[in-house]
Parts: structure tokens; C-alpha cells; sequence
């Protein structure tokens, strides 16, 4: 009995130690076939190793691809080195080119299939040589695989450092388009602000030069509903008074100035009816001397800036045309926002005026002489009581040339 049960210990200790044998070359077969990031027991090692291999094969590519492609570069780097020695040293020619003796020829085919030129391609990992039918099988098994995978659309992530730089190139390209389109929007917004400065700031730059006094008149008419050639908010004046002024440090003559750039600068004044206005009064009394075309009289000691409203810092500007022949855009208007007063008396002396000479038959009533107003055509219309450009859609200047 003593001996009998000493030998079944025996039998079972055995049975343990190849058990345990068996479970490590199961692992070591998972191990070797897991490095080439195919899974592990497709070439034998037993249903269990086999299972297990495709279990853990998924995320043994995920880990395992940049690392493998690293591996196998050094490798790769190893064996040129190698080959370039062999050269030197005389042991080159047909013989001494792929690891398994195959020539120039072997060592190209092995080349294509490590990174892709042949059978395996992806750079899915280096392909270990050797003999035996059970290692080909294996081999053969593997590369069904990847064609496999390649058929299905999914590339290996080791595909070589030519897909690497490939991928660094055109990110690098999409980095310098973006910023150029960057740098192009900078630029734009720039001009667009130097555009809107300079807008800002035309009729200042205009005015530091000196404008003299040349003439002034008043256009109305023939009922106080209708007369300015400009309106506010839509709204029309009886009469509209204009001073009109001529760059005298660009320019030696008033003709000159009528058609050059930054010529005239004319001053408009909204006339309503209401209390009489003094200042007004003494051009007023003069009037009936001049009632008929051609007519003359002297008129001195007159300062037209009694007719200018109190307030001269709130107005509207921009840049037009005169509103009478040659009707020139050479004119930086200036229509003042406040208003001055006269009496229904004196806007009918104005009206009593003709444009007739006195040897006509008939006679013409002066009145109705104003232009009526005009588009925009784009231009910008900006006033000097708020601190940003206003529209003529909010202000409502609507005169402007043609």
C-alpha cells in the first residue's frame, strides 16, 4: 500500500510539472504572437491558447502598434548597419542581403513586406523567418489576417514614417493657410478701420485750411411748407440760407476752387417762420431796390455772421455737390442742427421778387428756387453732436449730388 501511494504521488507531481510546462509555453506562444499584434494561438498552442489569443487581440494592437513600429525601426536600422559592415568587410554580393539569406532580391521582398510594399503590408509588424512548415503555416495564417483587416478599411497606425511625415507635411500646410488667412482678416479690419478713421476725420483735415467768404444766398418757397433744399427727419423748412466759402490756401481763385478737390465749404441755415429777426431785416430793406433781374444796389456794413444761430457746434456734414451749375462735388457741406427765426413779412419779401427784368411782358415770381433733394449714392452723413458716424437713415440729410 506504502508503495502504491508513493507512486500515485509521484504520477501527480509529474502531471503538475507538465501541466505547468504547458501553461508556459501557452504564455510564451501569447507573448510571441501578441508582439506582432495579430493575437496569439492562431498557430497551435492548444483551444485555450487559442481563445485567449483572440480575446486579448483587439487591445494588444491598440498598445502594442507604436511600439512594435519602434521596435522593428531600430531592428530595421540594426540590419542596414550590419549589412553596410558585411559590405566593408567583403562578405556582401548575392549572399548577403535579408536576415534569411535570400540575396538583393530576398532582402527587397522582405523590405516591402515589412512596411507594406508586399503581402503584409500596414507596417503592422517584422515577420520572423525561419524553418519549419508550422512556422510558414503561421506566417501564411497571419498574412490572411491582414488581408483581412485591409479589406474591412482599417489601417495599421505604424504605417511607416513615410505616412508620419505625410501627415506632418499637411498639418503643417493647413497651419500656414489658417494663419494666412488669419493674417489677410487682420488686414482687412485694419484698412476698414482706417477707412472709418479717415471718414471720422475728412471734414476736420478739410477745415484746418483757410476758406474765405465768397457769397451768400437763400433759396424758399412759395408757401412756408416747402423751400430748403435739405430736410431733418423728413421734415422741410420755409427757406434755407447758404454761405458759401473757397479754399484760399490751396487755391488763388474762386474759379478754381468750384471744381478742385476740397474747393468750397458752404454753411447751410434752416430758416423758420416765427418772431422777427434783426439781423435779417437790414438785407430785407434792401430787396425792394433789387426787385427785377439786373438790378443793382450798394449794400455795405453788412456782417453776414448775425445771421449764424447761437449754436454752431452741433451740425451735420458731408461731402456733396453745389446745388446750382456746374453743380460740382467739390463741396464739404456744414448744415447747422439749430434754426434761426424770421417773420411771415419778411419771407414775403422774398417772395415778391421776380425773375423777370422790367421791360418783360410778363412777369415771373421768384419763388420755388431751390433743388430738390437727391440720394444718397452711399455717401455718409455725419454729425458733430454724437460720438459715432450717423446715417442720413437716422439724421435724415438727404440732399446730395447726383
Amino acid at each position: 500500500m506504502g508503495r502504491k501511494r508513493e507512486e500515485e504521488e509521484e504520477e501527480r507531481e509529474e502531471g503538475t510539472g507538465r501541466r505547468r510546462r504547458k501553461s508556459g509555453e501557452r504564455e510564451e506562444k501569447k507573448e510571441e504572437w501578441g508582439d506582432r499584434g495579430e493575437g496569439g494561438g492562431r498557430g497551435g498552442g492548444g483551444e485555450g491558447g487559442r481563445e485567449e489569443g483572440r480575446v486579448g487581440r483587439g487591445r494588444r494592437r491598440r498598445e502594442g502598434r507604436v511600439g512594435r513600429w519602434r521596435r522593428e525601426e531600430e531592428e530595421r536600422e540594426g540590419e542596414e548597419e550590419e549589412e553596410r559592415e558585411e559590405e566593408k568587410e567583403g562578405r556582401g554580393g548575392e549572399g548577403g542581403g535579408g536576415r534569411g539569406g535570400g540575396g538583393e532580391g530576398g532582402r527587397d521582398r522582405e523590405e516591402k513586406e515589412e512596411w507594406g510594399g508586399g503581402e503584409g503590408g500596414g507596417g503592422r509588424g517584422r515577420r520572423r523567418r525561419g524553418g519549419g512548415e508550422e512556422e510558414e503555416e503561421r506566417e501564411e495564417e497571419e498574412r490572411e489576417g491582414e488581408e483581412e483587416e485591409r479589406r474591412r478599411g482599417r489601417k495599421g497606425q505604424g504605417g511607416g514614417e513615410g505616412r508620419v511625415g505625410r501627415w506632418k507635411i499637411e498639418e503643417r500646410r493647413r497651419g500656414r493657410r489658417r494663419r494666412k488667412r488669419e493674417e489677410e482678416d487682420r488686414e482687412e479690419e485694419e484698412r476698414r478701420r482706417r477707412r472709418k478713421r479717415e471718414e471720422g476725420t475728412g471734414r476736420r483735415r478739410s477745415m484746418e485750411d483757410q476758406f474765405r467768404l465768397c457769397q451768400f444766398h437763400f433759396h424758399w418757397g412759395e408757401s412756408n411748407a416747402w423751400g430748403s433744399e435739405h430736410t431733418v427727419d423728413r421734415r422741410l423748412f420755409p427757406a434755407e440760407l447758404h454761405l458759401v466759402h473757397w479754399n484760399s490756401d490751396k487755391y488763388s481763385l474762386f474759379e478754381e476752387a468750384v471744381s478742385g478737390d476740397n474747393g468750397l465749404a458752404v454753411i447751410g441755415v434752416f430758416l423758420k417762420v416765427g418772431k422777427r429777426h434783426e439781423g435779417l431785416q437790414k438785407l430785407v430793406d434792401a430787396l425792394p431796390a433789387i426787385r427785377h433781374k439786373g438790378s443793382v444796389v450798394e449794400f455795405t456794413r453788412f456782417d453776414p455772421a448775425c445771421l449764424l444761430p447761437s449754436n454752431t457746434e452741433d451740425y451735420w456734414t458731408y461731402h456733396g455737390s453745389l446745388t446750382t451749375p456746374p453743380l460740382t462735388e467739390s463741396v464739404t457741406w456744414i448744415v447747422m442742427k439749430q434754426h434761426i427765426e424770421v417773420s411771415h413779412d419778411q419771407l414775403a419779401v422774398f417772395r415778391s421778387l421776380l425773375f423777370t427784368s422790367a421791360e418783360e411782358e410778363v412777369q415771373k415770381s421768384m419763388v420755388n428756387n431751390f433743388r430738390v433733394q437727391q440720394p444718397l449714392c452711399g455717401r455718409t452723413v455725419r454729425s458733430s453732436f454724437t460720438s459715432f458716424l450717423q446715417e442720413a437713415a437716422s439724421a435724415d440729410v438727404n440732399k446730395q449730388p447726383h
